[in-house]
């Protein structure tokens, strides 16, 4: 599948990436992005987002943080994050 967006070096930031479509989003679309590209998987539970993880090709970049976006603020989140974006 070519998906003309996906092409070249890809940020994909995916939330809810421990279960259902947020799941099945990560591990479809990461198993098309080249190598060099980065996935960023969110959701509450850690352990079910490194299981995601270990279904996205090794050649893409992945990180997992567990957070609640609904009860987490931007102070937070900057911690957390600023680290992932400026490293890739």
């Amino acid at each position: 599948m070519s998906i003309k967006v996906l092409s070249g070096k890809v940020f994909l930031v995916v939330t809810g990436a421990s279960r259902g479509i947020g799941k099945q989003l990560a591990i479809s679309i990461g198993s098309v992005l080249e190598k060099g590209s980065h996935v960023l998987l969110l959701a509450t539970n850690l352990n079910a987002l490194k299981e995601t993880a270990k279904n996205i090709p090794a050649n893409v970049s992945v990180d997992t943080v567990s957070a609640d976006l609904a009860k987490t603020t931007k102070d937070k989140l900057h911690g957390k994050y600023i680290y992932i974006f400026l490293c890739t």
